[in-house]
């Protein structure tokens, strides 16, 4: 199952369990552990957690739309706009983040209960363009489990559920060419998520070959640090390249 299609929806159990599994760090931080870095470069966790609530509002105000047939940006501020929503918690509190977090989350779960297979389908504007509402599903899993790794708590993309991890390395594979300046050579990537376990971009002759333990190459796909990789020329060791931030 899949969740690049309608068949997400059958997911929302797990994602209210990532939900509460995030809540549950947030709330056995530290009183000083909000401003603590997190391992986002510039964020503390306080900021980190923001973000996460502001998402949950983002795609709360698309799914609101959707329910009246209207169409509106996933951030109404822009860029500029959403940076400043995040920085305006970087002084917050425990208690503050889990009155934030409970409050965004509820109202965001309230509207997958509300709707319909109907609404699923229609069209919403997230930052990569029109997609249909659905695709919100794997937006808000996977800002919840990859920025539970960031808050730096120690738990790990490991812990990832399977199926969202394989539709991440299916959907960051792509942006490779784009995030990545190897001249003519190739990079082949291996990940159980892809199509027959790998995916080559560039000729297959000279290619970089990139393998390692799924949650590493995960890691590595989504630009977080990734220590226990191969990379292999022709059968031969090679550095493993650095690719450029996935968004």
């Amino acid at each position: 199952m899949a969740l690049s299609d309608i068949t997400a929806v059958e997911r929302l159990d797990e994602l209210r369990d990532s939900h509460r599994m995030l809540r549950g760090l947030i709330e056995q931080l530290p009183a000083d552990g909000p401003a603590a870095t997190s391992m986002l470069p510039g964020w503390n966790r306080a900021e980190l957690v923001t973000h996460v609530c502001r998402n949950a509002d983002a795609l709360s105000g698309l799914l609101e739309a959707a329910l009246r047939n209207e169409l509106v940006p996933m951030y109404p501020g822009g860029l500029e706009g959403r940076a400043a929503d995040i920085a305006a918690g970087r002084d917050a509190g425990v208690s503050q983040l889990l009155a934030d977090f409970d409050h965004s989350a509820s109202r965001l779960e309230g509207l997958w209960d509300d709707l319909d297979t109907d609404v699923w389908e229609r069209p919403v504007l997230v930052r990569s363009g029109q997609k249909p509402a659905w695709v919100t599903i794997r937006l808000r899993w996977q800002e919840t489990e990859i920025h539970a790794c960031d808050l730096g708590t120690g738990r790990g993309l490991d812990a990832v559920p399977a199926a969202l991890a394989d539709e991440l390395a299916r959907v960051a594979a792509p942006s490779i060419p784009e995030r990545l300046d190897l001249g003519d050579r190739g990079v082949e990537v291996r990940h159980p998520g892809l199509p027959d376990g790998y995916q080559l971009f560039g000729p297959a002759e000279g290619a970089v070959v990139v393998d390692g333990p799924p949650h590493q190459i995960l890691s590595w796909l989504l630009g977080r640090t990734a220590s226990e990789l191969s990379a292999t020329v022709a059968g031969e060791p090679a550095d493993t390249p650095v690719l450029g931030p996935w968004l």
